[in-house]
């Protein structure tokens, strides 16, 4: 980040080495690009891991309900389950052909204005287009939210869109609140 002056500091922590912007980066690459959820599995929260697991489990008829709870247990802990590999290409499919369809017929590039909701959230949004350019006001252009969430640390895939995951049976959401307000006492 050394090369572009005068940035806002939170716009440096934005974009910098493992900060929102390459967490999003980082899964994009990987889900969209090469089709690959398994490798971003852990930089997805558990919440998220949870509802895109109890989906699949409850649209798909894969599990009874007096199994489904152990099945989704072994899929949000591990990739290592037989049932990932039909979890993953049912997932990232529906992903690349509905969800991200433009980011792979177009590419796709972070817009790097960060908007903070709460200590630990923080939305990055990704725009259709792989090159490089800047944006006038009011013009329209494909793009996706995601809310990135600091867990331990490391910042996480928590939400696709402004909402985060609900788990439950049928999973759910909840639309994300602009002022979360501020950080939990210690």
């Amino acid at each position: 980040m050394s090369g572009i002056p005068d940035l806002p500091p939170e716009q440096i922590a934005h974009m910098a080495d493992g900060g929102p912007a390459q967490t999003v980066a980082q899964w994009l690459a990987s889900v969209v690009d090469r089709a690959d959820l398994g490798s971003v599995w852990m930089i997805t929260d558990e919440s998220l891991r949870r509802a895109l697991v109890q989906t699949w489990v409850l649209n798909e008829s894969v599990a009874g309900p007096e199994d489904r709870d152990d099945l989704t247990d072994e899929l949000v802990r591990s990739t290592g389950h037989p049932a990932w590999r039909a979890f993953e290409d049912h997932r990232v499919g529906r992903w690349r052909e509905i969800t991200f369809a433009d980011f792979v017929a177009q590419g796709w590039g972070v817009v790097s204005v960060p908007e903070l909701l709460a200590w630990d959230l923080e939305y990055v949004r990704v725009a259709a287009g792989a090159e490089e350019r800047s944006f006038e006001a009011g013009e329209s252009f494909v793009a996706q939210t995601f809310v990135v969430r600091l867990v331990d640390g490391e910042w996480r895939i928590a939400g696709i869109g402004r909402a985060l995951p609900v788990p439950g049976w049928p999973p759910t959401e909840r639309v994300v609140p602009s002022d979360m307000g501020p950080p939990p006492s210690a």
